[in-house]
């Protein structure tokens, strides 16, 4: 028999202790930040030195816990409001937020203290893999199109963050070399969507006698900024708790709360395209599992789908929303002329497109007349493919194709495994990606999302561990099963 069958579950259901107190401090944390920041710019920046300090020790001493901290810090946006300098006007509905948020400080800590054990321990390397080539590839054409497009300041910056998320890429690759990290990753993931939706439910209660009385519609953001990019969250967790429950390589309880309460405040988001992010992650997850597992898949879903649907006709608010999905393609409003001057763009500039970060000052300087209301609304593309095909041309369409062709590749080559649990893991990265997405298709934000990158690095690595020769795997996971379990 294979050594390496249901290893997961032979080590029994991971606990969720770790994670759920992982994810309880940072939001905490991020409570008693903001409440310092009100009072003033020392006792705030004080707690945020000490905290770092801590952190940093805390990984060099527990490198598990790298990703589940970068994975919960991510969605703290409202760290950007509490630093008082390098702000930047990010938004023309928001006020300017700082450069700075926790998520940031917490990779570079991250990073530092990886850099610091790999070069200690003299590991220090590049994940050879074929997805990591093709990124990096991705970045060269960053860089080109940098030099020479017409917005330099603009191409440095998405350069640079995307240069970093390599960085994260390759580190977060380097770390999850076991089963039980992989699972400490989804389980901060599960935890951190856990924390937004019981945000999303104080907020909305909170609020709601002053959504009585008011005509405006008050639409919960927890701790992002945009309703939308909460929705996306909250739709990856509701589709991944799902998946999770169809292997017993985790404890169900804490899946179904979280699931429930998404679920919910999903809803309560009013993002249109959040709800549909919902079958859309349910239909690939049951088209990626088999066996058993698909059975189970789509008879949750199905639950999932009815019980929610249940709840919008039930809310007036939700029902009243929902409805204008029935307008069709019209009801994506201005995006429609946004989407038609990107194709323009693209059609002028089709080789190597008009440069990378240009697609706002080159809509404005050569195709005003195409925008919404003339360019006094709304100048930034939603459609992340649009962006790309206007910005980079075909060879940027052409590079991100084969980057997604490599992540299908990866979550097939992980679907041979024995393992219930190593076969979830990789249905729950790959679905995670697609919903990213389908989600950048009307909220934008796809390679300059670290969540991308983060279930990237997740979904190669499950690879890895599944293509590990079986004594490898059982001495690696055992290893590490046996050490962090008992920190």
């Amino acid at each position: 028999m294979d050594d390496t069958r249901h290893l997961a579950d032979h080590l029994g259901p991971a606990s969720w202790a770790g994670p759920l107190l992982l994810a309880t401090s940072f939001f905490v944390f991020t409570f008693i930040a903001g409440a310092l920041a009100e009072v003033g710019l020392l006792p705030f920046m004080a707690l945020v030195t000490v905290t770092l300090l801590v952190i940093f020790v805390l990984f060099l001493q527990h490198p598990s816990y790298i990703v589940p901290s970068l994975i919960v810090t991510v969605p703290l946006e409202i760290w950007k409001a509490f630093f008082p300098f390098w702000r930047v006007e990010a938004r023309p509905d928001l006020p300017p937020t700082s450069l700075l948020d926790l998520s940031r400080l917490v990779l570079l800590a991250a990073l530092v203290a990886y850099g610091c054990s790999a070069m200690l321990r003299g590991r220090l390397g590049i994940v050879r893999h074929t997805v990591v080539r093709r990124a990096a590839l991705l970045l060269a054409l960053f860089t080109f199109s940098t030099l020479f497009g017409p917005t330099h300041m603009r191409g440095i910056i998405e350069t640079g963050r995307l240069a970093v998320h390599m960085i994260l890429l390759i580190a977060m690759c380097q770390l999850l070399t076991s089963t039980r990290r992989i699972e400490l990753a989804l389980q901060g993931f599960v935890g951190c969507v856990l924390g937004l939706s019981c945000i999303t439910l104080i907020q909305f209660l909170t609020n709601n006698a002053a959504q009585i009385s008011s005509l405006a519609v008050y639409r919960p953001s927890a701790t992002v900024f945009d309703p939308n990019i909460l929705a996306r969250y909250l739709a990856i967790g509701i589709v991944l708790c799902t998946v999770l429950l169809t292997t017993s390589a985790m404890t169900r309880g804490v899946l179904l709360l979280t699931a429930l309460l998404a679920s919910l405040g999903l809803l309560l988001t009013l993002s249109r395209s959040g709800w549909l992010l919902v079958p859309l992650g349910l239909a690939v997850a049951w088209w990626w599992s088999s066996g058993r597992a698909r059975r189970r898949l789509g008879l949750m879903s199905i639950v999932v789908l009815i019980g929610m649907l249940a709840v919008a006709v039930s809310l007036s608010m939700v029902s009243s929303r929902l409805g204008t999905l029935g307008q069709g393609i019209s009801a994506l409003g201005s995006r429609l002329a946004l989407i038609d001057t990107g194709v323009r763009i693209f059609r002028d500039h089709l080789l190597l497109g008009a440069g990378l970060g240009s697609f706002q000052a080159v809509a404005l300087a050569q195709y005003p007349g195409y925008l919404p209301f003339g360019g006094t609304y709304v100048t930034l593309s939603h459609t992340a493919f649009i962006t790309i095909a206007a910005e980079l041309g075909l060879a940027g369409l052409t590079l991100t194709t084969l980057l997604l062709v490599a992540l299908a590749r990866s979550c097939k080559a992980s679907m041979v495994s024995h393992s219930p649990a190593h076969r979830a893991y990789a249905t729950s990265a790959f679905v995670a990606l697609a919903m990213i997405v389908g989600s950048a298709q009307t909220e934008g934000r796809l390679f300059e999302d670290p969540m991308l990158w983060i279930f990237i690095a997740l979904l190669v690595s499950v690879e890895r561990v599944v293509r590990a020769t079986p004594g490898e795997l059982m001495n690696v996971d055992e290893r590490n099963r046996h050490q962090e379990l008992h920190t």
